[in-house]
């Protein structure tokens, strides 16, 4: 799988999606923030770990992305059924 980054997006409002996969659109988001001047932001999210080592890897290789980027794994057990989401974190250098 492979994920674009991008300055420029193919919707107007960052929450409406133009058709890209859920995977495309967390990195949109990343961008949006990003982009718009955030130093730091947290996405959580129910994508695989492969997944969103493929984001990380993507944003790290980008020329339009300067900021140190982590993943993580966070296991909700405040339910019947335990939840496992993973985050990706960036901050801007």
């Amino acid at each position: 799988m492979s994920f674009v980054v991008r300055n420029t997006f193919p919707y107007k409002n960052k929450y409406f999606s133009s058709g890209d996969s859920q995977e495309q659109e967390t990195v949109d988001y990343i961008m949006h923030d990003y982009l718009d001047g955030r130093n730091t932001s947290v996405y959580s999210t129910g994508l695989s770990l492969d997944t969103v080592t493929q984001i990380k890897e993507a944003l790290d290789s980008s020329d339009l992305f300067n900021a140190i980027v982590t993943i993580d794994e966070v296991t909700d057990t405040s339910t019947e059924e335990t939840i496992v989401y993973r985050t990706i974190t960036y901050t801007k250098l």
